[in-house]
This record gives structure tokens, sequence and C-alpha cells, in this order.
């Protein structure tokens, strides 16, 4: 099991992620210039590492409408949204999984179904009493397109890695994604405060998490994958708790248990034959 301590603590790093950027847009940074520098910086010092840079129809596919797309629409969506809604709606990425699987006909488990349902009813409980998301605002429509990316980009990254290894495969991800991000950068102004946080965010929030991330996706089903995500909105809100001092009520506490128990029934009794058509 220890797969699940790779994808737990990918998503405690992810969860400080929309803090980080809201503190940044304090200090006149755009969002879209961070999601660029992350991607160009990450890619650069991976490249560097595995010597290795690959291009190919599929890696262009899942640059474009996985992680490209998906940074675009998280990070531009922080730009409109708070960062709880924000959090929220991406993890909504379980429902696209399935849809994604079945699609594919690839079987997924009974226990695996249940725990969709599960994780996603402990989300409904945890922002159910989070006033801000009652709220409809443009961010919101945006992230709901990047849950649908982080889908995509969970099965396929699946599929891919059997060929390429983590560090191989995000390394040309990164620097295929940034071309999509490139023209922030010559359209948001770019000051010192710009390069700081992206350089801060990409060692901690690209290259670490994403590797630790890729390493449980490796020994896990992408439901299991795609549950650990939806820890991120709940280690958010304990951050929230901790630096602003949120309410946080039993509603907020059950969800988060409900959550944590979904998680381990997905990732139960996982055979890689399931992944076969």
């Amino acid at each position: 099991m220890i797969y699940l301590l790779y994808l737990i603590s990918a998503s405690l790093i992810w969860s400080s992620t929309p803090i980080f950027v809201k503190i940044s847009m304090l200090y006149d940074v755009n969002p879209l210039n961070i999601a660029f520098f992350r991607l160009f910086f990450g890619g650069i010092f991976l490249i560097i590492i595995t010597r290795r840079f690959i291009i190919n129809r599929e890696l262009i596919t899942l640059s474009i409408f996985g992680l490209g797309l998906n940074f675009l629409t998280y990070h531009g969506g922080l730009y409109f949204t708070t960062s709880s809604a924000a959090q929220f709606l991406e993890s909504l990425s379980i429902i696209f999984v399935i849809i994604f699987l079945k699609y594919m006909n690839i079987k997924i488990k009974r226990h695996e179904y249940f725990a969709t349902i599960l994780a996603f009813f402990g989300i409904f409980l945890i922002f159910h009493s989070h006033k801000a998301l009652r709220e409809l605002l443009i961010g919101d429509f945006l992230e709901i397109i990047a849950a649908i990316s982080w889908a995509y980009f969970i099965v396929k990254s699946k599929f891919l890695l059997k060929n390429l290894g983590e560090l191989y495969l995000l390394s040309n991800l990164y620097i295929i994604s940034s071309v999509m991000l490139l023209p922030s950068i010559f359209i948001f102004e770019i000051n010192f405060e710009t390069i700081l946080f992206s350089i801060l965010m990409t060692i901690i929030h690209t290259i670490i998490a994403y590797n630790l991330y890729y390493k449980g996706i490796k020994h896990s089903s992408p439901i299991a994958a795609a549950i650990s995500f939806n820890l991120s909105p709940v280690f958010t809100l304990i951050m929230s708790k901790i630096l602003l001092k949120e309410f946080i009520n039993f509603e907020f506490l059950l969800g988060c248990i409900l959550i944590i128990i979904s998680l381990f029934i997905s990732g139960r009794k996982y055979e890689n034959k399931s992944f076969k058509n």
C-alpha cells in the first residue's frame, strides 16, 4: 500500500497550490505566468536529468488536452474564483474518470463504484458548509474544464507509463504543455515576484508533487488516483483553518472521514489486469 502514501503526499502538497497562487496575486503576479513557468522550469530541470526528449502524437495529445489545458483553466480559474471552490470543482475529476473508463470499455469494479460515490458525497458534505461555493463565479466554469482535463490526464497517463518511466514522461509533458501557455508571458507583465513564486512552486508543486503522484499512479488504479486527489481540498480547508482561522464544523469532519475511507476502498485488491480490454 506504499503507493497510497505517494498519492496522499502529492495531494497534500497540491493542497497548498491555490494558497500560493492567491498570495502571489497580492504581489501583482498573474496566475497564467506562474502556470507557464512551472511547466517550463520543471521540464528543463527533468530533461537535464533524463537527457531524453520525445515528441509523438500521444504525448502532444496528452499535453494539449490533459496537462496543458488543466494548467490553463485551473490557474486561470483561480483569478476569478476562490481557492476552496477551485479545489472542489477540480475534484469532480473522479466522475469524469469513470466516464472515460466506460468509454474505453475498461471494467470498473463494484467497490470502485462504491468508493467513487462515497468520495463524492464526502466532498459534497465538506463544501456544503463552505458558503463561498454558493456564489456562482466565472472561474467555476474554468475549474470544471480543469476537472475534465485532469481526468483525461490521469487515465491516459496510466497507459503511457507502461512504456515510459515517470520522469521521462513528465519531462516531455512539461515542455510540450508549456508551449501552450507561452503567450501569457507576452500578454502579462513579469516582475521579480513572478519568477520567485514560479521557481518555488516548480520545485514543490511541479517536480516533487507530480513525481510522487506518478509513482502512485504506476501502481494503482485511475479510480484510486482520482480519489486521492480529492484529499487535496480537504487539506486545503485544513490549511485555511490554520492560516485564515476558518470555521470547521461536524459536516466538514464527516466529509473528510468519508473521503479517506473511499481512498482505501478504491485501492483494495487492485490488479493490473483490470486495465486490459
